[in-house]
């Protein structure tokens, strides 16, 4: 994956889920030690007491995302021998399930098998499914940290919650509209060369069909190998699915499957049935545009609300191993589950499956899943006159769209009803797709795709100009899918790489990257192939745009790069499109779009034991909601220590900019209140230990609550013992406003998760003003975090999440308020000690303050985050971090002012490196130093007046500024910042 779309998929997890439909539905609510042995659980697929707290049976107030008490993980391809049905023999992951009180262990596709060397011979991507879980468990853990433990493994791929996917709709009069839809994508004129075929399978995962009714019966797929007897007769391991399969049953919140894939849920499947393929020329009601073509009913959400889908992913594969040619999925997540692209790659690769799935109803360039992922077709909605509708999503990653607007089809109860839709033009491109098929037998699903997009009909001119380009192949003409040849060629797995056979790189201003990946010839053949890239952006370079490909056979694919240069001007955070042309000699033309993260806001500290990663938005080891992108905190090359870790800084009760956690649910919700200034986390021009980072922030993301300030981080880690277990984070506070900012206080917050993450506990050491955690797990670190600076006094907070314990007077687990947070971070050391007796789920806040910053001031602070095997070891880690910051600038730590507001020199930072030092109140001696402490500045003062001194002709970076007075007396150091 390429480095963008890793970063999309952590801003798109963060987000709640979407809908296929117009008319809103309420929406769904909110690391580890070794053990020799393994988990073997048994069970049926059935659910779990753990949703209990979900809303009852009857009522449609869904209140998760997710399926709570439940996590989903695929284990590393390197112990799939380790594997079977019901156990996993991998140590490492038996004991996170056996700590969360796992109650059940089970496949998530159990009737898939593994692909045996003769399919990977037929198609290398091919998908091994079988080492996908799905872990039921009792511990009160929530689902996010219960996923990250199990990643921090090292033994699985991917871990995650098991989500819901969601439906809505808009019906209408069902007299009221017409099926224009027929006549528009030219189907009627198809009909006339290929009216499908009964042997070409239409999948339709969705809320159940009502397989009886009269104009869907006749289309309906049967199973005659297993008819409706008890028995699993034709032995794929589902019994009596006579009429397809429904995953979830009675009740959405307790998934018992069963065989009867109709039910009080099915309006929804039903109306999509009949867009896919109801039945043509029988004289009654509407006609499908697959015509002939078959439909196997699989019903993924419950009797009791037919808005919601369960186990939809399940139900791609069921489709797939059940010889569906085309599977439709009019539903959709804002969430990228790693689960989801896997089961659509096993039905693309695996089985020769086209996945068709409807682009979502947000009107957004930012679609949902599985509108997202690879290998899909992605369908997005136009009216009777080939406008988008304004609810459909649009983008790069729209292939195709077809008529969404009051579509007639067919509704429970043998009715017809117009509804409205992404969810609708989805199974009218299903429908054709089918047709494709039966035209061209011999077609892969990719191939089916491919023949639809390339021939449609381009509708840019109809739209409104900002939309050109966005649209993607416009929209889809049957007679021209069934009646032309053309050739498909794709750019795929996308990668930017250092060099040629280089490692991973991060698109940063003023690098370089060699844009890598595969291009795919997949219909006709080319000929004289080029292929043309662009950027819109003038930030990036391409030094040869045009590669010649020559001649591509169907199903060829050749390597080839792009070589790109960045400038140095790009922003943090920046995101760019690509185009890429295609053209052959024989008149194949077309294009072909992607977007990349430049220039992005984090960088990793890597250089000693402790590995972690500091970003532009405040937060340290995650740079995300859900502890995926980023490091986190690693000890030891396997131990992640935390779940988040970030800033907060704050002046009283209503003003805190931070940027942790605020509602505590999956995704969690955090502030977000910091800023990048002037570009993302750098490294300095001039370190001073074996790697630095540093970075300027502001406040501007907490709007009329910003106090306002900025914030400078610098990161500092040294790769020798015994300087090898801890990273000095130094803070400067600086008032850019026209007023003075009082009663400033400032602090780190530390989700920790050490060992399991509810058996830690946290406790605070005064003589070195450090507070640490710990896990009662054996063989598990100890971590904490120092104050380095006794720039003012210490403040900590232990904190239980759970806020029913004894002694705990409020936790985090439901949220953490501006107001809690003022609190931990204002009083001291108000609270020592959290998870006492058998340790709980904790967090520690360590802080300093108050300060007073008079406009244009500053004021500097330092903590040591740290890591150990045991507590003396910790304590020692911690006074060797101390020794270590007071000899940074070679000024001795007693003799050290951090900054305040008495003679602290000004502006800090100076763009231009002219800085005024007030009068000093004594005659003396200036001297300024660099960041290596070589003496680069004199001056006398008469102590009588302000002295300006400049540094413009010096390299950005950190300097110290040392005042000696005449005579008896102590010197007083500081340290400012060359922009």
């Amino acid at each position: 994956m390429d480095f963008f779309a890793a970063a999309a998929r952590a801003f798109s997890q963060s987000r709640l889920p979407s809908f296929c439909h117009t008319r809103r539905v309420r929406r769904l609510g909110p690391r580890i030690g070794w053990f020799a042995g393994a988990v073997v659980l048994a069970g049926t697929l059935l659910g779990s007491s753990t949703t209990a707290a979900q809303t009852p049976a009857g009522s449609t107030g869904i209140t998760e995302t997710y399926r709570p008490g439940v996590v989903v993980f695929r284990v590393e391809a390197a112990f799939t021998v380790q594997c079977s049905a019901r156990e996993v023999r991998v140590p490492a992951i038996a004991n996170v399930l056996t700590q969360l009180g796992a109650t059940r262990l089970e496949r998530v596709f159990p009737h898939s098998p593994a692909p045996i060397a003769a399919d990977r011979k037929r198609e290398p991507r091919a998908v091994d499914l079988t080492t996908i879980y799905r872990a039921h468990y009792a511990a009160p853990v929530p689902v996010g940290k219960a996923a990250a433990a199990l990643r921090a493994t090292g033994a699985v791929r991917y871990a995650e919650p098991d989500f819901y996917g969601q439906l809505a709709y808009t019906p209408n009069d069902p007299q009221a509209g017409q099926q224009y839809t027929l006549s528009r994508i030219r189907a009627l004129d198809g009909w006339d060369i290929q009216k499908g075929d009964s042997t070409v399978l239409i999948g339709i995962v969705d809320s159940g069909t009502e397989f009886t009714h009269p104009d869907l019966a006749a289309n309906i797929q049967r199973n005659f190998a297993d008819p409706i007897n008890g028995l699993d007769d034709d032995q794929d391991g589902y019994t009596d699915n006579y009429h397809g399969w429904d995953f979830v049953g009675n009740f959405w919140n307790q998934p018992i499957g069963d065989n009867n894939p109709n039910g009080a849920s099915s309006y929804h499947g039903t109306h999509v049935a009949g867009c896919a393929s109801a039945v043509a020329d029988n004289g009654r009601g509407v006609a499908g545009v697959g015509f002939r073509c078959r439909i196997l009913p699989i019903k993924c959400a419950g009797d009791d609300n037919g808005g919601y889908i369960s186990n939809g992913y399940a139900g791609i594969v069921y489709a797939a191993d059940h010889g569906c040619d085309i599977i439709n999925c009019s539903w959709g997540i804002f969430g990228f589950p790693d689960v989801g692209q896997d089961a659509i790659d096993y039905a693309t690769f695996n089985r020769g499956a086209l996945v068709v799935v409807a682009a979502g109803n947000n009107a957004v360039r930012d679609p949902f899943t599985p509108a997202a992922f690879e290998n899909v077709l992605t369908v997005g909605a136009t009216d009777q006159n080939d406008v988008k509708v304004g609810f459909s999503n649009y983008g790069p990653t729209v292939e195709v769209f077809a008529p969404g607007l009051q579509i007639l089809s067919t509704l429970p109860n043998a009715n017809y009803g117009n509804n409205s839709g992404t969810s609708m033009a989805a199974p009218v491109a299903a429908g054709a797709a089918g047709l494709v098929k039966a035209q061209f037998p011999t077609y892969s699903g990719e191939q089916v795709g491919q023949q639809l997009r390339m021939t449609c009909d381009n509708i840019d001119a109809l739209n409104a100009p900002a939309l050109a380009g966005l649209l993607g192949r416009g929209r889809i003409n049957v007679l021209r899918a069934l009646t032309e040849t053309p050739s498909a060629v794709r750019f795929l797995r996308k990668r930017y790489l250092s060099g040629p056979g280089g490692a991973p790189v991060l698109l940063l201003a003023g690098g370089t990257a060699l844009l890598t990946g595969d291009f795919r010839s997949i219909l006709k053949p080319t000929t004289g192939l080029t292929a043309t890239l662009t950027c819109a952006s003038p930030l990036v370079s391409i030094a040869q745009p045009t590669l010649a490909l020559g001649a591509l056979g169907t199903g060829q694919t050749v390597t080839d790069a792009f070589a790109l240069t960045f400038s140095a001007a790009t922003p943090a955070d920046t995101r760019v499109l690509f185009t890429l042309t295609y053209q052959d000699a024989a008149g194949y033309a077309d294009t072909e779009r992607f977007e990349a993260l430049l220039n992005p806001s984090f960088r990793d500290l890597t250089a000693n034991r402790l590995h972690t990663t500091l970003g532009a938005n405040g937060r340290i080891g995650f740079m995300d909601n859900i502890s995926q992108n980023g490091l986190g905190l690693v000890y030891r090359e396997r131990d992640n220590l935390l779940y988040e870790m970030g800033l907060m800084v704050g002046t009283d009760s209503t003003h805190v900019s931070n940027s942790v956690i605020y509602l505590a649910k999956y995704p969690q919700i955090n502030d977000d209140h910091f800023r990048p200034v002037g570009g993302p986390v750098r490294v300095p021009a001039a370190p001073r230990a074996d790697q630095e980072l540093t970075v300027l922030m502001s406040d501007a993301g907490a709007g009329a609550r910003a106090l306002p300030v900025r914030v400078r981080a610098h990161a500092y880690q040294w790769a020798a013992a015994p300087h090898d277990r801890h990273i000095i984070v130094q803070y400067t506070l600086i008032n850019p406003g026209a007023g003075p900012l009082t009663n400033l206080f400032a602090g780190l917050y530390t989700d920790w998760d050490i060992g399991i993450g509810y058996d830690n506990k946290a406790d605070w050491d005064d003589t070195r003003a450090l507070g640490y955690a710990y896990s009662t797990t054996p063989d598990s670190a100890y971590a904490g975090i120092r104050l380095l600076t006794p720039a003012a006094p210490p403040a900590y907070r232990a904190i239980d999440f759970n806020a029913a314990l004894p002694g705990n007077p409020w936790g985090i687990s439901d949220t953490f308020t501006i107001r809690e947070k003022w609190r931990a971070l204002s009083r001291g050391v108000s609270r020592r000690q959290a998870g006492i007796g058998r340790g709980a789920d904790v967090a520690t806040v360590n802080g300093v303050g108050p300060f007073a910053l008079a406009p244009g001031d500053s004021v500097s602070f330092a903590f040591a985050i740290l890591a150990a095997d045991n507590l003396p070891d910790l304590q020692a880690a911690a006074d060797d971090a101390a020794a270590q910051y007071s000899q940074l600038l070679d000024v001795p730590a007693e003799t050290t002012n951090a900054g305040a507001m008495s003679g602290a020199p000004y502006p800090n930072p100076a763009a231009d490196g002219r800085f005024t030092l007030p009068p000093t109140g004594r005659a003396g001696t200036v001297a300024v130093f660099d960041a290596r402490g070589a003496h680069v500045l004199t001056f006398p003062t008469d102590g009588l007046a302000a002295n300006p001194f400049t540094l413009n002709t010096r390299a950005a970076g950190l300097y110290a500024v040392r005042f000696t007075p005449a005579g008896a007396g102590v010197a007083r150091a500081w340290r400012v910042v060359r922009e």
